[in-house]
């Protein structure tokens, strides 16, 4: 092994540098060493240098190895670690690329495992190092740092989950998101693909790169996602190295931008940035709203939708009542189901026929003593809003939330009332959202924190088409894996409908995420939850999709019972950041009346 490294390592140095011309001016390339690690530190060290000479051969400015690949089954002493990075060092300076890597080494007390990782600038030194918090909670948080020029950031795979780790970094401007992991092989689920990478993306404006091991128990699929959620590279199982072109003139970070600037989570993110710079937050606990532990049975009932309102009116009195008769304690439609979503459609219907549409709605509610759930445009004070009402089995409204994350700024003002989210549903804290708020995930994790247990999210998405169904699924995923039983509802397809409105293909879905400790832990000894082979989709490491419809109109119907608090919780992984998860979830609560 030592003469192999020796060789690798004289390779890279007699290697001529890259010729001008190869790579688009600004762009650079990005190897991921999907590598399967071995038992010896030697011979990890043997294969990093080996794909670090491949890389250079194609190439590569950046070549990334997963978490871990600097490790063995008994990990090597702090000399033989050091001497190990010392010639990976030589071999980046050498070759003149930077390389992102991770490790595994011994530390206090003795027979615990240190997980770090080191970016290594072309000239040996190290740009970021870091250890990860999963692991060690009190470890300081890594920082952006820049690839010629390109602010980055980057985590370890657990520590996704901690929002300060994975995205208060490209709030400050990194624009290419790296993440290093050893994932097991039940945390890929092909039904949702890269359902944790291509919702950052889409997000903040970024790339994001991942980087996996493969071999036993492990699942590989390294992927380089772009910035508009597009899979521009991926692998399979095999070790290999993957690579792909970072253009950063198309990280663009427009909606890491927008969460920012927003006038209620951008108070989050302000407040997180100043508390990673050194400035104390001063903590005041939100104490979390308790739930009774109950049965909830809900209905999502996926409508086609007309560009005339009595006809779609009639189709949703028809769904609350077929919801009501199957035992439903709430029924949820689409967003803009009244109306329907093309700007013509939502401008025909004035203020006061909307306003007897209401009352109609809250008419068939209160006669079938059900809670209904749907969204339409509403006007106030001269102002529309996209608009999701929810109105109790007795027909009184219980709330009115406005879309908070709005980007059809020409036809709706943007909502501006957190609280307006929030009403009980047997006396279980419920949050309801519209459209785009479902992609903005702090709007779920900071309404969990608060104590959220059942979560309604709208939408009448007009992207339609395969990749699109994927993607509204791989966000809904990220939505609903915050500890709640959750409805995602999307219109149906209009074709066939005698006057349609938008374009749309349902997916609307069914979700749990009430025992995901209990599924980790099994998943970790190989083992699966007791009837997981009655879900549509499985995922111990998410929410699990109970139910999910296709495209055509469908009413789709599940019960859990729900947990009397949330059980999501990072702040305990990441305690110095533990008074911005408060802060956060003040901010995204209904106040202390509730």
């Amino acid at each position: 092994m030592k003469a192999f490294a020796a060789f690798a390592l004289a390779f890279l140095i007699l290697r001529p540098p890259i010729a001008p011309g190869q790579v688009p001016k600004g762009a650079w390339k990005v190897g991921i060493a999907q590598i399967r690690v071995e038992e010896r530190m030697s011979e990890n060290q043997a294969k990093i240098l080996r794909f670090l000479r491949q890389a250079t051969e194609e190439s590569c400015r950046v070549v990334v190895f997963p978490e871990s690949a600097l490790s063995g089954a008994s990990n090597a002493g702090a000399a033989d670690l050091d001497r190990a990075l010392a010639e990976i060092r030589k071999a980046a300076a050498s070759a003149n690329v930077y390389v992102i890597l991770a490790g595994k080494s011994d530390s206090t007390p003795p027979g615990r495992s240190r997980n770090w990782m080191a970016a290594i600038d072309p000239s040996g030194k190290d740009l970021l190092r870091y250890d990860k918090l999963y692991d060690r909670p009190s470890a300081e948080m890594p920082r952006p740092f820049a690839i010629d020029g390109t602010p980055c950031n980057a985590m370890i795979c657990a520590d996704r989950w901690l929002r300060g780790v994975e995205e208060l970094p490209i709030m400050e401007g990194a624009a290419v998101s790296f993440e290093l992991s050893d994932n097991y092989e039940s945390e890929w689920v092909a039904a949702l693909g890269w359902y944790w990478y291509v919702p950052r993306a889409l997000r903040n404006g970024v790339y994001v790169v991942f980087a996996n091991t493969v071999g036993p128990d492990r699942h590989g699929h390294s992927a380089v996602v772009a910035p508009d959620g597009s899979v521009v590279a991926a692998a399979g199982t095999e070790e290999r190295l993957l690579t792909a072109m970072i253009d950063p003139a198309k990280a663009t970070r427009s909606e890491a931008t927008s969460r920012r600037g927003h006038p209620v989570v951008g108070r989050f993110w302000e407040a997180g940035l100043k508390i990673l710079g050194g400035e104390a937050e001063k903590a005041q606990p939100a104490e979390p709203y308790g739930s009774p532990e109950v049965e909830v049975r809900l209905a999502a009932a996926q409508m086609a939708c007309s560009s005339d309102m009595a006809a779609n009116l009639a189709t949703m009195s028809a769904l609350i009542k077929e919801a009501a008769d199957g035992g439903a304690d709430a029924v949820v439609l689409p967003e803009l189901a009244v109306t329907g979503a093309r700007e013509e459609d939502v401008l025909r219907a004035d203020e006061a026929a909307l306003a007897k549409a209401l009352d109609h709605l809250r008419e068939n509610a209160r006669r079938c003593k059900i809670t209904a759930v749907f969204g339409m445009p509403w006007m106030d004070r001269g102002r529309r809003t996209n608009s999701a009402f929810a109105v109790g089995p007795d027909g009184a409204v219980l709330t009115r939330a406005d879309e908070l994350a709005g980007d059809r700024t020409e036809l709706f003002a943007a909502g501006s009332a957190a609280r307006a989210m929030w009403f009980r549903l047997k006396g279980v804290p419920a949050v309801v959202t519209v459209g785009r708020d479902g992609l903005w995930s702090e709007i779920a994790e900071l309404t969990s924190a608060a104590g959220a247990q059942l979560r309604f999210h709208l939408s009448y998405d007009a992207s339609t088409g395969e990749p699109a169904s994927l993607r509204r699924l791989q966000i809904w995923a990220n939505l609903a894996s915050y500890g709640t039983f959750t409805a995602t509802v999307n219109a149906a397809s209009p074709e066939g409908l005698r006057s349609p409105s938008a374009p749309a293909d349902g997916g609307s879905a069914l979700w749990e995420d009430l025992q995901a400790r209990v599924e980790s832990r099994l998943a970790m000894k190989g083992e699966r939850r007791e009837g997981h082979d009655r879900m549509a989709i499985y995922s111990p490491f998410s929410a699990n999709c109970l139910e999910r419809a296709g495209s055509p109109p469908r009413l789709l119907f599940a019960t859990q019972r729900v947990n009397r608090n949330n059980p999501h919780k990072s702040a305990g992984k990441n305690p110095r950041m533990a008074p911005w998860y408060a802060l956060g979830a003040r901010l995204l609560s209904a106040g202390p009346s509730f």
